[in-house]
């Protein structure tokens, strides 16, 4: 499952979907936008539970400056092969 994250105000919805996805056996992709990255990152306690469920696979799309240091950057093209390999796709 792929999660395109590009409102900090979905971010926990968000988390909370690919939480859920674990349990099913699914193995959810994560894509945050710069604003999310940022707040993502500063958000030590959503941090940890994504780690604790093995939800790995999480990454920001390229901005300039404006990326968040702790999670790898990818950009349009990188998405649209997400897009291809992933199932079920939603954006928040």
């Amino acid at each position: 499952m792929l999660l395109l994250v590009s409102h900090a105000s979905k971010l926990h919805l968000a988390s909370d979907i690919a939480l859920t996805s674990v349990v099913f056996g699914l193995e959810p992709t994560l894509v945050l936008w710069p604003a999310v990255a940022r707040r993502f990152a500063d958000d030590a306690p959503l941090k940890k539970k994504l780690e604790e469920f093995g939800v790995s696979s999480l990454f920001q799309l390229s901005a300039n400056s404006d990326c968040s240091p702790d999670i790898p950057v990818i950009d349009a093209h990188q998405i649209t092969t997400l897009m291809t390999q992933h199932q079920k796709v939603q954006s928040f």
